[in-house]
């Protein structure tokens, strides 16, 4: 067995023995109604068409989304998750799929306290039936991290901006309207709006760029493949001015600040090797066509497994022969193979 086989099996151990806590002590967690919060099932996601366009000149961004749903109880009440998104009544249109014209929306309503959007519909949706809801919202670019946020860092003394997400567990509400639970998976369609000097990210690759679209403030937009199904706090995108270290088969890439480029070129050496060691191991490939590292200034956590599109905390992707140490390159190899095994499960 190899070393890296050997150090997957420990993290799969030592990541078992590990829980992310938010705050809540057992007392408290007991006591936490689900029903309080949770969705009701009434509805269930199969697809998102999501254009988002951040605006570093104010820190905004803008989007819209079609959700494609199932019904599975008849319901007047559509219920999605949001956070700190303006929508109005105006921005919302709902139809039965594949047929017009729109059904009638009588009110939206927000609920920010428990963090949904109310959508009254008539008539009520018929159970079995498949139907999109299309939203328009705006929102800002946080700075805590959390949800669709703006980070900085300077080059040749000028500050640059990168729009990042962080959606883990329940914060991609923050960035579109979505069924924000693990349990409510579907494909993503994702088109990323950027300027002509920016790139962008996502969990699958690239198919097409737009020329300049007004209506998204002359932005291009990169339209993405659809992804595998998955939940929302999976998805991961990212609209930055980064270089990138690329594998010699373009399936392994890691984007990196310009001036530390070089700090990358360990981690870009094994990446690929780690990813497929893992595959061998489990005997199941590496199930998207790419996988990409965005090392990110500031990140809540060390690294986060984004499928396809794994972000990590900039030191943990910088490693200097003539600053760091063996222990150092160990921790990273380890950290790298602990998202990695994420991939699968």
């Amino acid at each position: 067995m190899s070393i890296l086989q050997m150090l997957f099996i420990l993290l799969l151990v030592l990541s078992s023995l590990i829980e992310r806590n938010y705050g809540l002590t057992s007392v408290e967690k007991a006591v936490v109604n689900s029903s309080d919060y949770r969705l009701p099932g009434d509805l269930m996601p199969f697809a998102y068409n999501l254009t988002i366009v951040p605006n570093f000149e104010n820190f905004t961004f803008s989007g819209h989304v079609d959700i494609l749903f199932t019904v599975k109880k008849s319901t007047s009440d559509i219920m999605l998750n949001q956070q700190n998104l303006s929508i109005r009544l105006s921005d919302v249109s709902l139809k039965l799929l594949y047929h017009d014209p729109p059904l009638k929306i009588l009110n939206i309503s927000l609920d920010e306290n428990l963090q949904r959007l109310h959508i009254l519909s008539d008539p009520s949706l018929r159970a079995n039936l498949d139907y999109s809801i299309g939203i328009s919202f705006n929102g800002y670019l946080q700075d805590n991290m959390l949800g669709f946020y703006k980070t900085s860092y300077e080059e040749n003394n000028i500050q640059k901006w990168i729009a990042v997400t962080q959606f883990e567990s329940t914060y991609a509400r923050q960035a579109f309207p979505c069924f924000d639970e693990p349990a409510y998976r579907a494909v993503f369609n994702l088109n990323i709006g950027r300027d002509a000097d920016q790139i962008s990210l996502a969990n699958m690759r690239i198919i097409n760029t737009t020329l300049p679209m007004p209506e998204w403030g002359n932005k291009v937009i990169d339209i993405y493949e659809p992804s595998p199904t998955m939940p929302t706090y999976l998805v991961a995108f990212s609209v930055n001015q980064f270089s990138n270290l690329t594998s010699n088969n373009d399936t392994f890439r890691i984007f990196m600040r310009p001036e530390v480029k070089s700090q990358g070129a360990y981690l870009q050496s094994i990446g690929r090797t780690v990813l497929d060691t893992i595959g061998n191991f489990l005997n199941i490939s590496y199930a998207l066509p790419k996988m990409d590292v965005l090392s990110v200034p500031d990140l809540d956590f060390g690294a986060m497994e984004n499928w396809g599109l794994a972000t990590f905390r900039e030191r943990f992707v910088l490693y200097d022969s003539n600053i760091n140490s063996e222990s150092d390159k160990q921790i990273l190899m380890a950290l790298m193979a602990h998202e990695f095994g994420h991939q699968w499960f």
